[in-house]
């Protein structure tokens, strides 16, 4: 009989906390024959990590090792999609963690209702220790904002009336996501394209796909945020390093959204173009602070964009960027200090 559920560990170039993802993973409360573990793996010992997982949870469904060395993420994501058996996929990040009420929350979810395409619970935001944590830096406001997320089923138009654009805490964090199969393996073509930002690809296309989306608020995915993985934490980054870096992501965030406009340009359903314009204005700004040879004439141009699209979503932090993109106009330096020392702050 084919699993309903795969759970698809991700682990690409770093394995620190992926024992701990594994046995989350294969600690689940749910009939072992439920659901399939696949360890999406570009790593040269992933088949001896997943023996050792395996022979500490006997009741659990074996480790299955899928390798791909892809190295544009989509792609690699894409390789899990295609090679598993389940209905429903559920994404697990290496250094994230699930609650063992997880699994059979989903399978009950989907089962329940045979419609639904997409399934968000609600994420607790850990240290690099494994503790709970809401106090680092950067992650207080979504903390905060997860006790909203209460039970509710919507279609993405009542999601797109109720919220504008105001989507950026729908789709957060893929630990947190289960999606059907089915809604991916008609979109590849467009996942195998990405370069980061998988959690709000996967959002989109269910999102695109008509059927009801849930979000809910048991807090059932350990989010681990780590200063050793996350420049934005780190206290010893030199500062023109770390935007570098920071620039880095954001030029792969929006090769992304730029690709999500084209699946939705290709569906039709330009509606839901707003959004995206919305967060692609938002990128094109943190491009142009972040930019390490800035021209003042980009800077000023991306900062009256994202203006025009300010909305009551995170007014605060809107202003507050688009303040420092208009000092920018006058010193792209003085503008990148003032960006880093409100991320770190």
């Amino acid at each position: 009989m084919r699993p309903f559920v795969s759970a698809i560990v991700t682990a690409y170039n770093r394995d620190t906390y992926l024992g701990e993802a594994l046995d989350s993973a294969c600690s689940q409360d749910v009939d072992a024959d439920r659901y399939e573990v696949i360890l999406l793996s570009n790593l040269v010992n992933d088949s001896q990590i997943a023996a050792d997982v395996s022979a500490r949870h006997p009741a659990a469904p074996p480790v299955r090792v899928v390798r791909s060395h892809e190295s544009r993420k989509g792609r690699f994501f894409g390789d899990g999609v295609r090679a598993a058996y389940g209905e429903i996929v559920c994404f697990l990040n290496d250094d994230d963690r699930w609650d063992s009420r997880r699994v059979r929350f989903v399978d009950d979810a989907f089962t329940q209702d045979r419609e639904l395409g997409f399934l968000r619970n609600a994420v607790r935001c850990i240290d690099e220790y494994g503790k709970p944590s809401d106090r680092l830096a950067g992650f207080r406001r979504l903390v905060r904002s997860e006790s909203d997320e209460t039970n509710r089923y919507l279609s993405g138009e009542h999601l797109l009336r109720e919220v504008g654009t105001r989507f950026a805490d729908f789709g957060f964090n893929d630990s947190a996501i289960s999606i059907r199969r089915s809604l991916l393996v008609e979109r590849l073509r467009f996942f195998d394209q990405i370069t980061a930002s998988e959690d709000s690809f996967l959002f989109y296309s269910a999102m695109l796909s008509g059927l009801p989306l849930r979000f809910d608020s048991n807090p059932l995915t350990d989010y681990r945020v780590s200063a050793r993985d996350s420049p934005r934490l780190g206290r010893d980054a030199r500062p023109f390093e770390l935007l570098r870096s920071l620039n880095r992501e954001t030029l792969r965030q929006i090769e992304t959204f730029e690709i999500i406009q084209r699946m939705i340009e290709n569906s039709n359903q330009l509606n839901f173009r707003r959004p995206i314009d919305r967060d692609l204005a938002y990128l094109n700004l943190l491009n142009r602070i972040q930019d390490p040879t800035p021209r003042i004439d980009a800077i000023a141009r991306a900062t009256f964009g994202l203006a025009l699209r300010l909305n009551a979503w995170n007014l605060a932090a809107s202003i507050a960027l688009t303040g420092i993109g208009l000092m920018g106009c006058l010193s792209p330096r003085l503008a990148q200090s003032a960006y880093l020392r409100a991320g770190s702050a």
